[in-house]
């Protein structure tokens, strides 16, 4: 298993306990520990409307923080690491320039992340378009996708995941029944070269790459769900 998926699924479940005669408590808990009802709270970093380019259609495109691998080719740095990071950047007024913190990354639920798509359905349907799911690495928050899939899949929105496939099979099989499209961007074929310039073995990415394409197969028949990987 990934270094660094563990520790972090393991703090991200957050318990709403109701009880009669007191208010709604929010406390954290482990996954193995959360018996309650879960509504699970990711870390985003950008959401953009009307993407054309992350999947068939007009589509809304959510980045989530967090990414095992250390590509050097990196186009969004910032999504590297799971947790809200604060950075300098500067803003232009007139010919002066100021220096401002600037945070990335924010907390959503995946019940906000749905108010967001309901509002863009009406362009998805049109245009034959839906939800991407990406990254960073989307799976390093398996059970926050998982649950943002599912409920999208209730309100008939198509779902898009785009991924590294660098992680544990079992997160995949999670996400499978709710996922109409893998956009799977495999890195490197060569092994050593994909440790070289990722920092990480290409060996699960290529696992889970084969039995996503199998699970296709096997789906592929009349009152099952389709999965395509791309």
């Amino acid at each position: 298993m990934p270094a660094g998926f563990v520790d972090r699924q393991l703090s991200q479940a957050f318990c709403i306990v109701f009880s009669k005669g007191s208010s709604v408590r929010q406390q954290h808990f482990p996954l193995i520990q959360a018996y309650h009802i879960v509504i699970m709270k990711g870390t985003v970093f950008n959401i953009r409307s009307f993407s054309v380019h992350d999947g068939p259609g007009i589509r809304l495109t959510v980045f989530l923080k967090g990414c095992p691998l250390n590509c050097f080719w990196c186009h969004n740095p910032e999504s590297r690491s799971p947790e809200k990071e604060v950075v300098k950047s500067s803003q232009k007024v007139g010919d002066r320039c100021f220096e401002v913190d600037e945070t990335i990354g924010y907390e959503m639920y995946a019940s906000e992340i749905l108010e967001r798509a309901l509002a863009d359905k009406a362009f998805f349907e049109e245009s034959g378009g839906g939800i991407t799911l990406s990254g960073g690495e989307p799976m390093f928050q398996h059970q926050f996708v998982a649950e943002i899939l599912q409920l999208c899949k209730k309100h008939d929105i198509h779902t898009a995941l785009d991924t590294s496939g660098f992680a544990p099979t079992q997160f995949f099989e999670q996400v499978l029944p709710y996922t109409d499209l893998f956009l799977f961007d495999l890195k490197l074929m060569d092994d050593a070269q994909h440790i070289q310039h990722t920092g990480e073995s290409n060996k699960l990415i290529l696992k889970n790459l084969h039995h996503l394409i199998d699970q296709n197969k096997k789906n592929n028949h009349k009152n099952s769900p389709h999965t395509r990987c791309y």
